[in-house]
């Protein structure tokens, strides 16, 4: 009788997902690692006790259960839903090649009466059948004699389980064998070796041809280990792809090695490990950027990291810098050129931390004029009353915001940086924006505890307005006994600083508007509700393509454009 092989003999442990029927059990997977000799297969039943273990033998067929014939008994466990997993390992140096048959058994469950049939060839036999006179020649190979043997020996050397194997045409996969052959003669060698290379070459061609359906056990697993590739870059691609990367990034990769020209596994490889490396930096899943210094610094893709370790503990900075500007990188050409924007910031950062917008030092200036008093509704400063044209040098860049910047500064609200320049694309500090709301709300809680941040250091210009924030509920810090002083304010911060400012001071914030932006899951838990109420409230819009970008940096004339439409409950939308 013949049998069927349903666990794949390959190098590499491949696996077969398409589940069959036998009686009262259904077989989902089955697989087998031809190196090691270990199967597994994993099933269901329909009928069963949990109470009762579940008996598998693996017998020779036609062996009448005879001792030399057994090569596996053993009880298994059944878990309440009738799953099982049955593993073990079997004796390369002494299996005979042949058919078997696994019989399942036990108390509690309907009797099965159909064996799963196992067609096993040792990897010493299908060496033998690669090689004899009527295998593979090197010294007389043709494109139809490898055809020929590839359709007359796929289930022996269990090819036809391998999904891209069987998507690939049999004439087109024989002549790259060919031709590799009449290089590399190696790949026929071994059993071992020939099914590897052909598990490669046709999941490199299955992309090549954008089969790519046929590559993926599920959504996020490929069909084919390259573990040892991973090991190669000290980088889990495998597992990058897999857990970390959002949606978006795994297309991202994929579209980066489909339909492409590729002539090796490593030369696929290189492209996608490069692909994974920009995307688990700008499309990861993770919350926060812890991330970006893991997988950024000793990388094997000849990303120069000395400048940016050279920051020390500062690199948190940096990292906030490249989160807040994933958008823009697509490859790994814009991520150097992000990472470098990053490493200067941060070194102007540390250079020149003035203390406030515009100067002020020890006397808080920045912003020290007109407050909104609790309860008000009304804004005081009429649109348009400030075009102050020519009052900065430097507002060409942000037309969009020069009224509201030349209006709060008419009215000493901020301030410059002297000699006439503004610098409206500057970074605003998390202690600057501490000032500058505490000031405009009018706010003067006092807290009577100790210090509440270990990096708020007593005698600073900002000591007394982050006391102060923190005393009326505005701030909380970073959860690690720091509250960020340096640190540049990500556009999310900013509004959940002023909705529980307007909180404080009993403003209404009720809006039946509301925005949602095309990167609403990029924001943090934590900013979800002031985004969308500053939103509604027409405080805080869009960057472009209807996106918010919650973890770039507040700039100086994004900050005077809110305050700006604090004070007005208006103004054109940037």
């Amino acid at each position: 009788m013949k049998g069927y092989k349903i666990l794949t003999a390959t190098l590499s442990t491949i696996v077969l997902c398409t589940g069959f029927q036998a009686n009262a059990v259904v077989y989902e997977k089955k697989n087998v690692d031809i190196a090691t000799g270990t199967v597994e297969v994993s099933g269901k039943l329909e009928t069963f006790d949990a109470d009762k273990a579940l008996l598998t033998t693996v017998t020779l067929e036609n062996s009448n259960f005879s001792k030399e014939g057994i090569i596996y008994n053993n009880e298994e466990t059944v878990d309440s839903d009738g799953n099982f997993i049955i593993k073990f390992r079997v004796n390369n140096d002494t299996v005979e090649s042949g058919n078997y048959l696994m019989y399942l058994s036990g108390e509690g469950m309907e009797t099965i009466e159909t064996p799963l049939r196992i067609l096993y060839y040792t990897p010493k036999s299908l060496t033998e059948i690669l090689n004899n006179d009527e295998g593979i020649q090197p010294e007389n190979v043709s494109k139809e004699a490898i055809e020929n043997f590839l359709n007359n020996n796929g289930d022996k050397f269990q090819l036809n389980n391998f999904t891209p194997y069987t998507v690939i045409a049999k004439s087109e996969l024989a002549e790259a064998i060919a031709d590799e052959i009449k290089e590399n003669s190696e790949i026929i060698s071994s059993a071992e070796s020939f099914i590897t290379y052909i598990q490669e070459t046709t999941f490199v061609m299955a992309f090549n041809q954008n089969k790519i359906d046929s590559v993926f056990e599920n959504s996020t697993e490929f069909c084919l280990d390259f573990s040892e590739f991973d090991k190669l870059i000290n980088m889990d691609c495998t597992g990058v792809f897999k857990d970390e990367l959002t949606d978006n990034g795994r297309k991202n990769v994929l579209a980066a090695v489909t339909g492409k020209d590729f002539n090796s596994m490593g030369e696929w490889y290189d492209v996608f490990s490069e692909a994974c490396f920009v995307n688990v930096i700008s499309n990861n899943k993770a919350l926060g950027y812890e991330y970006v210094n893991k997988y950024l610094v000793g990388n094997k893709f000849g990303v120069n990291t000395s400048e940016y370790e050279a920051l020390g503990i500062k690199t948190d900075n940096a990292d906030r810098y490249i989160v807040a500007n994933a958008s823009r990188i697509v490859n790994l050409k814009s991520f150097e050129s992000v990472l470098a924007e990053a490493v200067e910031k941060v070194k102007k950062e540390m250079s020149s931390n003035t203390g406030s917008m515009g100067g002020g030092g020890s006397s808080g200036g920045g912003f020290s004029g007109t407050t909104i008093k609790p309860g008000s509704s009304v804004g005081i400063v009429p649109p348009g009353s400030g075009t102050g044209k020519g009052m900065f040098s430097d507002l060409d860049t942000v037309p969009w915001a020069e009224d509201a910047i030349s209006a709060l500064a008419k009215k000493s609200i901020l301030n410059g940086k002297g000699n006439g320049k503004f610098d409206p694309e500057g970074n605003v500090t998390r202690e600057e924006f501490a000032k500058l709301v505490v000031n405009m709300f009018n706010i003067t809680a006092k807290s009577d505890s100790e210090p509440a941040f270990t990096d708020v250091a007593q005698g600073q210009w900002y000591e007394s307005y982050v006391n102060t924030a923190v005393a009326s509920g505005i701030v909380t810090g970073y959860g690690d006994g720091r509250f960020g002083v340096g640190d540049s304010i990500t556009r999310q911060d900013c509004t959940v600083m002023l909705l529980r400012a307007l909180k404080y001071i009993q403003r209404n914030t009720a809006t039946e508007k509301t925005t949602a932006f095309a990167d609403m899951d990029e924001i943090d838990d934590y900013a979800v509700d002031a985004v969308k109420v500053l939103s509604g409230m027409g405080i805080v819009n869009g960057k472009g393509d209807n996106l918010f970008i919650p973890k770039a940096f507040c700039s100086r004339a994004e900050a005077a454009v809110m305050l700006y439409r604090l004070m007005n409950q208006g103004g054109d939308k940037i």
